[in-house]
């Protein structure tokens, strides 16, 4: 798999191969999570999109008829919203959608349902207002059914980018911004210019990424668990808490009844929990509505929100893992995961990535700026023998955009890079 980006955030140009691990490093503010964010916002984006974009128009049809009934009933607004969430109501919804191209259908259709409202006394609609609801319904589902699947999928698209990059995708110094992704030859590719984007791929995404920027996710995890904390835009809060928001939905439990799928994968699970266990070892446990973590080795229970930020970097991708999150091939992108670790932790945590990415053959994209992790990085991929699935990239600035080198052949330009402050604190002592 490889990503080509052009003008997007501080990044003129970029050119990054994935074969299983690849890291990049570099200074601060030099588009390291540019990378990030382009590359979860294309997989996510196209994820499922069109089940997604099925959802979206029942959704926009259910509304507008709700809003037409409700505009000409003598019910309370609750009790006609209690009625239009019903299963009868739904169907007929998913019907009307179904009348792509037989108007005569679509029309009868309507009228037949709110003709038969007038005499029910949970909506009490008049005669005389049915031609008009008619109207008003068959005008919206039309629209809805004459925009291509593909427009829907464009806007959802330049969502994704948008609320990622709070709305500044394209680079400063320029007027249009791009990005290809390659996978085993076939193309997707996206250009951005005022606002909007175009967009052409010839393959269907059937994974999704997983995008672990802070341990944040957690507190949200725990604080609205079983209902929806965010939508899918929320222009409101930031990106980073934007992010968090969408992993959160991640850490609820998706594998239901999938006994098969769940035996294949429980020995691969038993094995990162391993590692897991070297630095945190317990179970997750809701105390009268509070969710936390049961410490094995006597620290008791916490609540979720008291954890300290390390212990929660653990317990993310233990909760992924337990609720069937993370499926083989999938792409799992961290930024700077270290960040919250000490450097014993940072070394296991190593160990986990490693690991992580050969059980469920995983992409795995990740910024970091500590030796440490990088060291431990490089001993686990000869260890578990996947060096040959590892890259590294080192970021160069000018200060206002920045390019990736590919160092994989030697590593050591990073640790240069990463020794320079310890080289500063020497000068320092030698002036003292």
């Amino acid at each position: 798999m490889r990503l080509k980006i052009n003008n997007i955030g501080k990044i003129s140009n970029a050119d990054i191969e994935f074969n299983g691990i690849t890291v990049v490093a570099g200074e601060n503010n030099t588009g390291k999570s540019t990378i990030s964010k382009v590359l979860y916002s294309i997989f996510n984006s196209n994820y499922h999109s069109e089940e997604y974009i099925a959802k979206q128009k029942i959704d926009r049809v259910n509304w507008t008829v709700f809003n037409a009934l409700r505009t000409h009933s003598s019910n309370s607004y609750d009790h006609v919203f209690r009625i239009n969430r019903n299963k009868s109501f739904m169907q007929f919804i998913e019907k009307l959608l179904s009348y792509n191209g037989n108007d005569d259908g679509l029309l009868s259709e309507i009228k037949n349902f709110v003709t038969e409202k007038t005499n029910d006394t949970d909506f009490r609609i008049r005669e005389s207002n049915v031609d008009e609801i008619v109207d008003t319904i068959f005008t919206s589902v039309k629209e809805i059914q004459e925009i291509s699947n593909k427009a829907y999928l464009t806007t959802r698209i330049y969502n994704y980018f948008r609320d990622l990059f709070n709305e500044q995708i394209i680079n400063i110094k320029s007027n249009e911004a791009s990005a290809t992704l390659t996978i085993k030859g076939e193309i997707f590719s996206i250009t951005f210019s005022e606002r909007k984007c175009t967009f052409d791929a010839n393959f269907l995404f059937t994974n999704k990424a997983i995008f672990i920027d802070s341990p944040q996710a957690m507190d949200i995890y725990s604080s609205y668990r079983g209902r929806n904390a965010f939508f899918d835009s929320d222009p409101a809060i930031s990106p980073k808490s934007y992010i968090a928001s969408l992993l959160e939905e991640n850490l609820h439990d998706v594998s239901g009844d999938d006994v098969v799928g769940k035996t294949i994968s429980e020995p691969k699970v038993d094995r990162v929990m391993n590692v897991i266990s070297k630095a945190v070892r317990g179970y997750f446990e809701d105390n009268s509505g509070n969710q936390g973590f049961h410490f094995s080795d006597g620290d008791g229970s916490i609540y979720l929100e008291n954890l300290s930020s390390g212990v929660k970097s653990f317990l993310i991708i233990r909760k992924l893992l337990e609720n069937g999150q993370i499926n083989d091939r999938d792409v799992l992108i961290l930024d700077e995961p270290e960040i919250n670790l000490h450097p014993a932790w940072q070394v296991i945590f190593a160990e986990l990535i490693v690991i992580l990415q050969k059980e469920f053959n995983l992409t795995v994209l990740l910024s970091t700026h500590s030796p440490y992790f990088l060291s431990a990085l490089e001993a686990y991929s000869k260890k578990y023998q996947v060096v040959d699935k590892c890259k590294y990239y080192l970021s160069e600035t000018d200060g206002s955009s920045t390019t990736f080198l590919d160092v994989t052949d030697n590593p050591e330009k990073i640790y240069t890079k990463l020794a320079k402050p310890f080289d500063s604190i020497s000068m320092i002592e030698s002036e003292m």
